[in-house]
């Protein structure tokens, strides 16, 4: 129950990875926000967790997209109203549209496609760091995570496109710059970087391309949903006050820097 008197925002916590980290969040403790675009898919998975036999704390649904300036602001003055200030974001959602099961080359790609990627993955974090850092600062505490991708910290695989690889390796730029902007007022911010994960994202990809890259993890499996949500557990707890500006890769060995 090491989250108990914390509030916490996840952002795309409908399913997959986000669903995981708002799961283990609430079991331990936490007043959980969880944000989705898919209201009606947010709203089964709050009234599904909270009505849980086990249930450690509170949750609310904040439905909306997190890519719009006004919408961030109203989500956050909802979560602010409801459960009290942040103070632990996690900035999960993302998205790596396909055209007909294959990605779009820079060739082929649109400026629509190549914008709302960058909007989603990118710009959204931006808007969301920014709405909650005044409160986190007047308490001199707090944690923002940032979830990237190992398409940021390696050579890129044939499953992303070029929309996605730059906003992610964007992340990582905005951590660190957020990180050295935070860290004299006790605010620390990170980024994870997850491997190939078991989510709907991956189901997109043809069955034999995911075979392939399996072969090439040294773990030999997937990650699972729940690998990301324990290194995110990690990272916001009050003992790692000492890590910020840090990328932890969680990838089953598939990317050693």
């Amino acid at each position: 129950m090491r989250f108990m008197d914390k509030v916490v925002f996840v952002t795309g916590g409908a399913q997959g990875i986000g669903r995981a980290i708002a799961e283990m969040f609430y079991a331990e403790g936490a007043a959980v926000a969880v944000n989705d675009i898919n209201n009606e898919e947010l709203s089964h998975f709050v009234i599904n967790l909270s009505n849980a036999e086990n249930n450690k704390g509170q949750i609310i649904a904040v439905p909306g997209d997190i890519s719009e300036e006004n919408a961030v602001a109203d989500m956050i003055q909802t979560v602010t109203d409801q459960l009290g200030s942040v103070d632990i974001l996690v900035n999960n959602a993302g998205i790596s549209p396909r055209n007909n099961g294959k990605k779009s080359t820079v060739e082929e790609m649109t400026l629509e496609e190549w914008e709302r990627v960058f909007a989603v993955n990118l710009r959204s974090q931006f808007l969301t760091s920014r709405a909650v850092i005044s409160k986190m600062k007047e308490r001199g505490w707090g944690r923002i995570i940032n979830v990237s991708s190992e398409a940021a910290r390696k050579r890129p695989s044939p499953i992303v496109g070029a929309n996605y690889v730059a906003s992610k390796t964007g992340v990582l730029g905005l951590t660190r710059c957020l990180a050295i902007e935070l860290a004299p007022f006790g605010v620390t911010v990170n980024a994870i970087c997850p491997g190939l994960v078991a989510s709907d994202m991956l189901a997109d990809v043809e069955s034999n391309e995911t075979k392939q890259h399996v072969g090439d993890i040294p773990v030999g499996r997937l990650g699972d949903p729940k690998d990301l949500a324990n290194g995110i557990r990690f990272l916001a707890d009050p003992s790692s006050e000492y890590i910020t500006g840090a990328v932890l890769d969680v990838n089953g060995g598939h990317f050693m820097p």
